[in-house]
């Protein structure tokens, strides 16, 4: 999380001001960040795809903070976040084990409007 904090705040003034000229060191930056932290899968939307950085940062380990952590199995764990500024989200977080190495799947908000957590894109 906190390098994705990082990305944001490095790539948001770049990206809106000269999107052409930066979205090249951009894109190698949030690839090596979703190789590093994230399962590898298609995924379709986000920032790896749009390049898109956001203003203030919506990943923030200084203002989410953990309330529980759950295991569902030896390869599966949910952690359950709360935005403590802006909206205050609840998020979730699925994480899986994949040779011996934690890596984020998914991220969830909670839809008090439809009373289920939605999928957020990365």
């Amino acid at each position: 999380m906190r390098e994705m904090y990082r990305w944001d705040v490095k790539y948001y003034e770049l990206l809106v001001n000269a999107h052409e000229a930066n979205k090249g060191t951009a894109k190698q930056e949030i690839s090596e960040i979703y190789n590093s932290y994230l399962t590898k899968k298609d995924r379709k939307l986000g920032r790896e795809v749009a390049l898109n950085a956001s203003s203030p940062p919506e990943y923030d380990p200084d203002t989410e903070i953990i309330e529980k952590c759950e295991d569902v199995d030896e390869k599966k764990l949910l952690i359950y976040t709360k935005q403590t500024t802006g909206f205050k989200f609840e998020c979730r977080y699925t994480l899986k084990n994949i040779q011996d190495t934690w890596r984020i799947d998914k991220r969830e908000r909670y839809s008090v409007g439809k009373n289920k957590w939605v999928i957020e894109t990365f």
